[in-house]
């Protein structure tokens, strides 16, 4: 089993958990931290991703990664963290739980890499 196909989905569902459990544990004191946590995040994975070209199946061919699987690991986790990142105004004033939302931002994203 070559795990290298799927490190980005599988770091993308760890900040998921991580965000999630920051905001668990720490609460609605630390909603600018969850948000920087979740967009730093995303940009990490970004670079890691821009520098993880590998091509090949895994699972028997279940899930095969190519270079056009490479672009989207790039460009959707870029594009979530310049949501996440640029929403931080609107969340803070206006959502009562801002770490579902950054939560919820990370699983969308782990979806949207997931499927092409």
């Amino acid at each position: 089993m070559n795990l290298s196909l799927v490190q980005p989905e599988l770091w993308l569902t760890v900040l998921a958990f991580v965000v999630l459990g920051i905001d668990l544990l720490v609460g609605r004191s630390a909603r600018g931290f969850v948000a920087w946590v979740a967009g730093f995040g995303l940009l990490g994975i970004t670079a890691f991703s821009g520098g993880l070209l590998v091509t090949g199946s895994f699972a028997g061919g279940l899930y095969k990664a190519d270079l056009y699987t490479s672009l989207f690991r790039v460009l959707i986790p870029l594009t979530s963290a310049f949501v996440g990142l640029l929403s931080m105004q609107y969340v803070s004033r206006r959502l009562k739980y801002a770490g579902e939302y950054y939560g919820l931002l990370v699983i969308a994203t782990l979806a949207m890499v997931l499927t092409p």
